[in-house]
């Protein structure tokens, strides 16, 4: 095939998404099978001169110079929240067997970026240059969080698609903040190296201060981590990175006040990471009902578990005095275990069994007084009371308490009782030992025990046990239940 002769004038060749605009005139001329295209395309967006020549059906020369106003970028990628600054342009590339080989530079002048991935503004100047087979960064300077982060190293591709990444950051004095509620400065040397398709990043960052002042809702998700975000929406990851304190990371919420220090060594992968190393409490006091329970030691260890899973040993100290005998006693609370099988346990001085130390944690007062009809001398009004003012802090309080405690449920209320003819707090534990046996355990004025067990969808039966008359050894029941749920 041979054109001999030919050419095709463009009165307006244009270039649009959304708000991003580039318009202009466009030559194309052909003579004995080869070509040249011109254009020069204007526009508030930037200003773009491209030509190009060469054989219609083998090697082509591409020149592209000008600038472009980053401000519309956020028009092109959804990536971006927000930029601005301008981008100069100065490229050949050259196509040979359907392979182009782009040599020049890309220079970011001024220019800021906000990614949904890390909605943080960073600066940005410095020159990329193309090599045919690369982009090279010597001299590319970002700055964000009050900091400077240096990169240099190379990203080699082919034919625009990058194979790798060898690229190595300095951080110096850059505040972040990581997660909701969690602020850092750091300094550090990261390095994302490896294949395209699993790169590896890794390195070390040191916390110089850092903070976490979310408040906690017990029912509520902690942290909530943008990795699922970053692993959709970029490259699954995989880690290798050192991140310690030596102080300086203070917890301050409704929570704790506390200052710790750490030592870990972040592997795995972004989405499903593990750790390695220790997390210990240094100085501070956890909250609980606006009691401050004091640190005496807290050491948390990684030992690279997946899923993550570390050993706790938290020991905590706190002075609470009954409200009814106006006597003070000193509570331990012992944390011991792995994560995911913690044992907490309750100590006094003078000694009181657990039950009597939750209940003066939580109520000021030990069980028997709750439960007695003449609390401190007063009227059963005071336990009527007493439910006003407890019953909307009660969700929270049970859920706590089945944290603490290992139970499945716990139920706080109140009720009228027939056999003591005033009103009583009523607690219920229950445990699930199988998807068809529960075991419950209740108690006010007497002593329940239920055990459950699920016949078919809608039966239960239920084998109970309770000291509600006086004589040994008390009165037993076997019951058949029947039930159905119904959506409204």
């Amino acid at each position: 095939f041979y054109v001999e002769r030919g050419g095709v004038e463009i009165e307006e060749f244009v270039l649009r998404r959304k708000n991003f605009i580039l318009k202009g005139p466009a030559s194309i001329k052909i003579l004995n099978n080869r070509f040249e295209f011109s254009s020069e395309m204007k526009g508030r967006s930037g200003e773009i001169y491209a030509e190009a020549s060469g054989e219609l059906f083998g090697k082509v020369e591409i020149n592209v110079s000008g600038y472009l106003d980053l401000f519309y970028l956020t028009d092109i990628s959804p990536q971006f929240i927000d930029s601005g600054g301008y981008l100069l342009v100065n490229l050949t590339a050259t196509n040979k067997n359907g392979k182009f080989s782009p040599v020049g530079e890309v220079k970011f002048v001024n220019s800021y970026f906000l990614l949904d991935a890390f909605p943080q503004k960073i600066k940005v100047n410095g020159v990329a240059q193309l090599t045919g087979d690369r982009v090279v960064f010597n001299t590319f300077n970002m700055e964000t969080g009050n900091g400077d982060i240096s990169v240099r190293g190379e990203i080699p591709f082919n034919n625009f698609k990058i194979e790798g990444y060898n690229l190595f950051a300095n951080i110096q004095s850059v505040e972040i903040n990581a997660f909701e509620g969690v602020d850092l400065m750091v300094n550090g040397d990261l390095r994302l190296t490896g294949v395209s398709v699993s790169p590896t990043f890794s390195g070390t960052l040191e916390v110089l201060r850092g903070s976490f002042t979310r408040k906690i809702d017990w029912q509520k998700e902690l942290i909530k981590r943008r990795v699922e975000l970053l692993q959709k929406k970029y490259f699954p990851l995989n880690l290798n990175v050192r991140v310690f304190s030596r102080g300086g990371f203070f917890v301050n919420n409704n929570l704790a006040n506390m200052e710790m220090k750490f030592d870990l060594l972040g592997k795995g992968t972004l989405t499903k990471p593990i750790f390695v190393g220790t997390m210990e409490m240094i100085k501070g006091y956890a909250l609980f009902r606006e009691k401050k329970f004091y640190l005496e030691r807290g050491i948390i260890n990684f030992n690279g578990s997946s899923p993550v899973n570390p050993y706790i040993d938290v020991s905590l100290k706190t002075e609470i005095r009954d409200i009814q005998d106006n006597y003070m006693y000193k509570i331990s609370l012992l944390v011991e275990g792995k994560m995911r099988d913690l044992k907490i346990m309750l100590h006094s001085e003078p000694p009181l069994p657990e039950a009597d130390i939750l209940s003066l944690v939580i109520f000021g007062m030990k069980t028997g007084a709750i439960m007695s009809h003449n609390v401190g001398g007063s009227s059963t009004g005071v336990v009527e009371t007493g439910n006003l003012i407890f019953r909307h802090q009660l969700g929270a309080i049970e859920n706590k308490i089945e944290e603490i405690m290992g139970f499945d449920m716990i139920s706080i209320t109140t009720s009228f009782s027939d056999v003591s003819r005033h009103s009583v707090f009523k607690i219920k534990l229950t445990k699930r030992l199988s998807q068809k046996l529960d075991v419950s355990f209740s108690t006010s004025d007497y002593q329940q025990l239920d055990i459950t067990y699920l016949l078919e969808k809608n039966v239960k039966l239920s084998v109970g046990w309770d000291n509600k008359l006086s004589y040994f050894p008390g009165n037993f029941s076997l019951a058949p239940h029947f039930y159905y749920e119904f959506d409204w």
